[in-house]
């Protein structure tokens, strides 16, 4: 579940 909310993380990073 962490990786998840990593990918979640890194992949709003790359969004904003």
């Amino acid at each position: 579940m962490a990786y998840l909310f990593l990918h979640v993380q890194k992949n709003r990073c790359i969004f904003l």
